[in-house]
């Protein structure tokens, strides 16, 4: 059960990751992209913030899974 709610958490996070690095995607093709590169750079930032969230979650399956194992 434990491990089922860590990969949800790290698909969720994953998705969240996924929707701000679309947004900072379409940000970047605007034809304003001088003026909105702070915006730009900050929706990479939260994307690979969630993206470092979702490696973490999988971290902490696979160490409960060690965990259950060894006793």
């Amino acid at each position: 059960m434990d491990q089922r709610k860590y990969i949800l958490g790290s698909v969720i996070f994953l998705l969240v990751g996924l929707y701000f690095a679309g947004i900072a995607g379409i940000q970047f093709m605007d034809e304003k992209v001088e003026e909105n590169m702070d915006i730009v750079f900050t929706n990479i930032a939260y994307s690979a913030l969630f993206f470092c969230i979702t490696v973490y979650m999988l971290h902490l399956k696979d160490e409960k899974t060690k965990r259950t194992d060894e006793k």
